[in-house]
């Protein structure tokens, strides 16, 4: 809620990664209004470390590669 309050939309992806490296390594897709919407809140498991990462980059395929194309680094 705080990013959207902020000026990011609704619509932002975002990726939760828990128990990385491990054999109980599991992936979330969601957006923040699903965040703020509490949807995550079920499928964490609590007891494992996990990672949020937020950004147009973790949204479809499709559009990672023109938002990196966009990006690049130019010398």
């Amino acid at each position: 809620q705080q990013l959207m309050h902020q000026g990011k939309s609704a619509d932002t992806p975002v990726r939760i990664i828990e128990s990385i490296s491990t054999p109980k390594e599991r992936a979330l897709a969601l957006t923040l209004s699903d965040m703020a919407a509490g949807h995550a809140l079920t499928w964490l498991d609590g007891q494992a470390p996990a990672l949020v990462l937020v950004g147009a980059v973790f949204g479809n395929s499709l559009q990672n590669a023109e938002i990196l194309a966009d990006s690049l680094l130019r010398a």
